[in-house]
């Protein structure tokens, strides 16, 4: 009986659902800083792997965010 209702809500909610679109300046990237270099400097690879592709993905962020600034 609600069946029908609950659909036509979906409906008109899912509409309503689109990207956003980014037309400002390109975003800063945050700085971490040397307390941060320092801590990661004493972080081992080994058994966190998963960590290290994380943040290899973060630079390769990083380097895009430069691109889309014009920078090197």
């Amino acid at each position: 009986m609600w069946r029908p209702g609950l659909l036509l809500a979906v409906a008109l909610f899912s509409t309503r659902c689109t990207t956003a679109s980014y037309s400002g300046p390109c975003p800063g990237w945050p700085s971490a800083g040397p307390e941060v270099a320092a801590e990661l400097e004493g972080f081992s690879y080994e058994g966190h792997e998963a960590f290290w592709t994380w943040m290899s993905r973060l630079e390769t962020l990083k380097r895009q965010l430069d691109l889309c600034r014009g920078g090197p």
